[in-house]
């Protein structure tokens, strides 16, 4: 994996799951998004003591599915979620990304690594216009077709990633 496509797949896991961690005054505003290093994100303090029986729901749903791909313990999908601003907004894109995950490979059955470059495209897509993603991607098992498919499978417009300024 590239240096670069390692960055941003580190942004975009550790973003989706940390940012909004911590109450900030109010977010950086960008005309364009910009892409930061995940290292560059500090993780902030838990915003709750608990989350959902609902919540809880989802995370195992969302562990089941990203299984082969995403060692995360149950332990740590929680205590990110925990720094969420918004737990179920987040748990939602997640879920969104779940479905266009199982979508394709329910329909293409796959090795380990061809599922695993399907959850970085789910990733990414998460963040940015399928059209954008393409410089971020360095496919071995999936055609740009496979990617378009994947993208109409993914039922929400790309949320950028908040950075609150200190």
């Amino acid at each position: 994996m590239s240096v670069q496509r390692s960055i941003i797949l580190s942004f975009v896991f550790l973003s989706i799951l940390l940012l909004g961690c911590e109450e900030r005054s109010k977010p950086i505003l960008q005309e364009d998004p910009v892409f930061m290093a995940s290292d560059s994100i500090r993780q902030g303090r838990e915003l709750r003591e608990k989350l959902t029986g609902e919540q809880d729901l989802v995370i195992d749903y969302l562990m089941q599915t990203f299984a082969d791909v995403d060692s995360t313990s149950k332990e740590d999908w929680v205590a990110l979620f925990k720094k969420d601003l918004d737990p179920d907004r987040e748990l939602k894109i997640w879920m969104a990304m779940a479905k266009a995950f199982r979508s394709y490979t329910d329909q293409h059955p796959s090795d380990l690594e061809t599922q695993k470059e399907v959850y970085e495209v789910v990733l990414i897509l998460s963040v940015m216009e399928a059209d954008s993603i393409y410089p971020y991607l360095d496919l071995k098992y999936l055609s740009e077709e496979d990617v378009k498919e994947i993208a109409n499978a993914y039922p929400f417009e790309p949320q950028p990633i908040q950075v609150y300024d200190e």
